[in-house]
């Protein structure tokens, strides 16, 4: 790739690509393959790439476009599917605890009911009245 009337901030600039893209820029903030992280990477402006390096700008562009997006999509749908599993756990959960509510529920009415009959068949007065009928 490299010519011999390739320009110094050219091959800065391509270099900075490759430093990136292989994740060991010099910068560690420069992780992301964008235009900010190159010019920093390489120690000139955007402008400059924009200007005079079409083919690296393309490079750059192309790359940070459609790879960082499906990067981005393939990340947030494992997170999807996770937050998706941690639900079914959660309904899960809730359904067994609504069923041991309602036979919770349906003890404490049996035993209720038998206590009102053991204090009727002992002669002992009601002097507590039911919450629940």
């Amino acid at each position: 790739m490299s010519s011999k009337n390739e320009s110094p901030s050219h091959k800065k600039v391509r270099l900075a690509i490759v430093a990136i893209e292989k994740g060991k820029p010099k910068d560690p903030k420069n992780k992301k393959l964008t235009m900010s992280s190159v010019a920093r990477e390489a120690g000139v402006s955007r402008a400059l790439i924009q200007r005079d390096m079409p083919d690296l700008y393309q490079r750059v562009m192309g790359k940070s476009g459609s790879d960082q997006a499906k990067d981005r999509i393939e990340t947030l749908r494992a997170k999807l599917k996770e937050e998706e599993n941690k639900r079914k756990e959660r309904d899960e959960e809730i359904a067994e605890l609504r069923e041991m509510l309602a036979n919770n529920a349906s003890i404490n009415a049996t035993l209720m009911r038998e206590n009102k009959e053991l204090r009727s068949r002992l002669g002992l007065t009601d002097n507590v009245t039911s919450l629940f009928t």
